[in-house]
């Protein structure tokens, strides 16, 4: 057995060396005749192509990664094409979920791409502990996109680092469920959510030291909408910098509620007081 992985191995490094590696390569659907070695010296290009997230993520851990305009990811289906021209898009739903660390070479690529360079709709983004959080921002998200979940849990300052770094709020879409633990807490400060959404929960969960960045913040400065009431777990020294309206099970909101049943009340009230005024009057007669 040890012959023939030693056999194979001198067969497979005979083909490599055969194989042209070059220095820049841009990705398109009509591949090369010819077989072609990527290799993290080659800066591959990706530009009004889409191609799925499974060979995004293999280009962005083994190459130099590219972003051009016109780009955007799918979810990787096993019988269809993982690349096709941009006009061609089928904007299927992506998936991001991971939880171990990336290559620094595919730090060193998120860290290049542009802002909102990478077209997508979303569904679900959930990540512990890894740098490839960062990638964020760099999403397009469409606008009329409904995340499922989006779930980011941060043992390190580093996993969000380049998340922070961002001046301007990224654009999420609508939400229906948000998790944010540790470090990862403070990237609400960066993100920006529909203004027509309802979360049916939001839990942000981290350490005094992880919420740092949050009360640095101005009170009611940080918008999330509405939240369901049963979904809402926040600490409490940090609610005051958040603008939210809870809702109850049928999307109303707590205080909208409150000022119904004091509008009830107080029609109440006027009614029995009208009665008790005719019944003096009939009285009197």
């Amino acid at each position: 057995m040890d012959e023939y992985m030693k056999a194979s191995g001198l067969i497979l490094s005979a083909l490599l060396t055969q194989l042209q590696a070059p220095d820049s390569f841009s990705l398109a659907p009509a591949l090369p005749n010819e077989a072609v070695l990527l290799t993290e010296k080659t800066t591959v290009t990706l530009s009004n192509i889409e191609i799925s997230v499974k060979l995004f993520f293999v280009l962005l851990e083994k190459t130099r990664v590219a972003v051009g305009g016109s780009f955007s990811i799918t979810e990787h289906a096993d019988s269809e094409d993982c690349i096709r021209e941009h006009s061609m898009a089928r904007n299927s739903p992506v998936c991001f979920g991971r939880n171990e660390a990336v290559s620094i070479l595919a730090l060193e690529n998120i860290k290049r791409m542009p802002l909102n360079s990478i077209g997508c709709s979303l569904k679900r983004f959930n990540l512990s502990n890894t740098g490839l959080i960062n990638i964020l921002p760099k999403l397009r998200i469409h606008g009329d996109c409904k995340v499922e979940s989006l779930r980011l849990t941060a043992s390190e300052e580093a996993h969000v680092a380049e998340v922070l770094a961002q001046e301007k709020p990224f654009f999420v879409g609508r939400v229906k469920s948000m998790l944010l633990e540790g470090y990862a807490a403070s990237v609400i400060t960066k993100m920006k959510i529909h203004e027509d959404n309802t979360m049916e929960s939001f839990v942000l969960d981290a350490g005094r030291d992880q919420l740092s960045r949050i009360l640095k913040e101005g009170d009611n400065s940080i918008k999330l909408g509405r939240i369901k009431r049963s979904g809402f777990y926040v600490p409490e020294e940090i609610r005051r910098k958040l603008r939210y309206t809870l809702v109850d099970g049928e999307n109303i909101s707590i205080r909208h509620k409150a000022a119904l049943f004091v509008l009830f009340l107080v029609i109440c009230f006027s009614y029995y007081h009208w009665l008790a005024i005719w019944f003096s009057s009939y009285h009197w007669l």
